[in-house]
């Protein structure tokens, strides 16, 4: 392994001793060494920490800390990886072949892009499905107007950041819901993503816990939704979280909000913008 590796995989562990094998596999057997894996165990209580120590594999660095969450795991991963470059995997998703070589070429055929996002699969039920068929690849000119239309879905696993931008914009370790969202529109907000419509990652959603509303509104990034300067489509992403916010936190949703100033002219345009190029087959 180089002495800075290309790309730091970072993979927080809890509790996951049934699936982290198979995750890590799915990273070493790839025709590709130019990375690391970063493992965080985040307070496991389970066997999933002897499993990858007794693996005895010098391209796994393992750090151990007290039990924090999700965002606080990634975050300790981003301060303790070497890499030029950074992947987050969750220890019960799995990397596609030929997944890093293909981030590879990427980085050198665009050197000055900080973000790339490519396609995934879910897997769900015992089946296998490509999350978004309307993906193309190349530089997106609207994050968030891609977003609504299917043509950008960032998820842990399928993106690829610089490592400066990782520490710059780090996981906001208050959320322990809807993190991943909160993230990744910081991300979307501040440089446009490359996409590329190949699948490099499944996602488990076998293997994945119920993502079960928090007691505390104020626990997840619903809880913490800002119009201020943002954009119309951004705008319009924040209201499709605030309704979901709605179904999940009934109480605390009208004490934090007025529905009025949520569903403003724009968000009413955007969302009939919307419904037009469905219409169209658009999305």
């Amino acid at each position: 392994m180089p002495s800075q590796p290309l790309i730091s995989i970072i993979i927080p562990l809890y509790n996951k001793e049934l699936y982290v094998l198979e995750t890590i596999r799915s990273i070493t057997s790839q025709d590709y060494d130019d990375y690391e894996i970063v493992v965080v165990d985040d307070g496991s209580t389970d066997n999933g920490l002897s499993l990858v120590e007794n693996l005895n594999d010098p391209r796994i660095k393992i750090f151990k800390k007290a039990n924090g969450g999700l965002p606080s795991a990634r975050n300790y991963g981003v301060r303790n990886a070497i890499g030029k470059w950074g992947l987050f995997l969750d220890a019960d998703d799995t990397l596609e072949p030929g997944a890093l070589r293909l981030l590879d070429s990427l980085i050198r055929q665009e050197p000055k892009c900080e973000f790339f996002c490519c396609n995934h699969y879910i897997q769900e039920n015992g089946k296998k499905r490509l999350v978004c068929p309307k993906f193309k690849e190349g530089y997106i000119r609207h994050n968030f107007f891609a977003y609504q239309t299917k043509r950008i879905k960032p998820r842990a696993g399928a993106f690829l950041l610089s490592m400066p931008l990782l520490k710059k914009h780090p996981y906001n370790e208050q959320y322990r819901r809807y993190e991943d969202a909160d993230f990744a529109f910081n991300i979307m907000r501040c440089t446009k993503a490359y996409t590329c419509p190949i699948p490099i990652m499944t996602y488990n959603f076998d293997y994945g816990e119920a993502y079960k509303p928090r007691n505390d509104a104020s626990e997840d990034f619903i809880g913490h939704l800002s119009y201020e300067g943002k954009g119309w489509w951004e705008q319009l992403t924040l209201y499709d979280l605030y309704q979901q916010g709605c179904r999940n936190y009934p109480e605390d949703m009208k004490r934090l909000y007025d529905p009025q100033k949520m569903y403003n002219y724009k968000v009413q345009i955007c969302k009939k913008i919307r419904t037009l190029l469905i219409l169209l087959h658009y999305i």
